[in-house]
């Protein structure tokens, strides 16, 4: 379990808040965050946190989201830009590359076989990763589609 200490000497465990948060994230709002903090924050700031995490915790995803949306009404565009530093390493969904960093070419492979020529030919263009994966597999996946079009074909022709 990874857990990281803030300037106050507190420990924060992450996994325990987001099961996504990664330290180089969660590090970037921190230091922005704690580099201002010193100068600026309450007395109490730590013990009141600490009571309206212990609250959030304790609502359903519709009230944490709608808590959390009225929060970000009241913030300002600079705190806003931070936030999103530190979200985007979590919204970031490459389960391609992800597939194929694991070994599981071939999943990955039968992903990308259900596009056609013109859509795979622009997925190679998506990442190195992606590229990697279409240029290694790029036999079986076009094994696959001209399975479909011989079975599509013959298909039609014993219809008609």
């Amino acid at each position: 379990m990874e857990t990281m200490t803030t300037n106050s000497g507190n420990d924060i465990n992450n996994e325990e808040h987001s099961p996504m948060l990664t330290s180089s994230s969660s590090n970037c709002l921190l230091t922005s965050i704690n580099s201002h903090s010193n100068k600026f924050s309450t007395p109490d700031y730590e013990k009141v946190s600490e009571r309206f995490l212990t609250t959030f915790s304790t609502w359903d995803d519709r009230e944490q989201l709608i808590f959390v949306e009225n929060l970000l009404k009241r913030m300002h565009s600079h705190q806003h830009g931070q936030i999103n530093t530190f979200l985007l390493p979590m919204l970031q969904r490459d389960f391609i590359g992800q597939l194929a960093a694991r070994g599981l070419d071939h999943i990955a492979e039968k992903i990308l076989g259900y596009l056609d020529d013109r859509s795979l030919t622009s997925t190679e263009l998506v990442c190195h990763d992606w590229y990697h994966v279409i240029s290694a597999g790029i036999k079986n996946i076009l094994f696959i589609s001209i399975i479909k079009i011989f079975f599509f074909r013959y298909v039609m022709e014993k219809i008609n």
